[in-house]
């Protein structure tokens, strides 16, 4: 079942945008704050304490970088999702049900539409108007169920596109994650 809320999502994108920025802010504070503080100390110990300090900002780096690409995930999910909609509560299981609902509904129109076409009509002169007119409004839906089916479907494969997208998003994120962390096994 996919439920999206593209307004809350969108809210949650700006706060964590603002949360890495202040993030950011703090970071390289903290680092120009530690990098001032060790400028005059000259021994064995400072320099693997600034080859610490320069991997604990590496690691911090990749950290913020890894933060900023599922903000541009989910940035992507609000661009896409709000083509479609703004609240979207889809189950992809259950595609092929809702289609042949519809062609259930589509091949019911069709019978009715035959039983029109069989009802003779030349001694009710006064009901052919009516029949007539039914028959127009049938054919109307006929119409708007295939229209309704071809929607249907066009949503379908856009949101599968969307969730295959965001898929590849996110294993290219583990990816990344993984192998920027196996530098630092000890």
């Amino acid at each position: 079942m996919i439920k999206v809320d593209v307004i809350e999502l969108q809210k949650y994108v700006i706060e964590l945008q603002n949360l890495i920025e202040e993030l950011e802010l703090i970071q390289l504070n903290l680092f120009n704050q530690v990098k001032e503080g060790t400028m005059n100390w000259q021994d064995g110990h400072s320099i693997r304490f600034n080859d610490g300090i320069y991997n604990e900002k590496k690691e911090a780096n990749m950290f913020l970088s890894s933060l900023k690409n599922k903000v541009d995930i989910y940035n992507y999910i609000c661009d896409k999702y709000s083509e479609i909609g703004k609240k979207i509560f889809c189950s992809l299981n259950n595609k092929d049900q809702l289609l042949n609902v519809i062609d259930s509904c589509y091949n019911e129109t069709i019978k009715i539409l035959n039983e029109y076409e069989e009802i003779d009509i030349s001694f009710f002169y006064n009901e052919k108007k009516l029949i007539f007119l039914q028959k127009n409004k049938l054919l109307q839906v006929k119409n708007d169920l295939t229209d309704i089916k071809t929607h249907i479907i066009n949503i379908f494969k856009q949101i599968e596109n969307i969730e295959k997208e965001i898929k590849i998003k996110i294993e290219l994120l583990d990816k990344i994650k993984l192998n920027s962390f196996e530098y630092y096994e000890e």
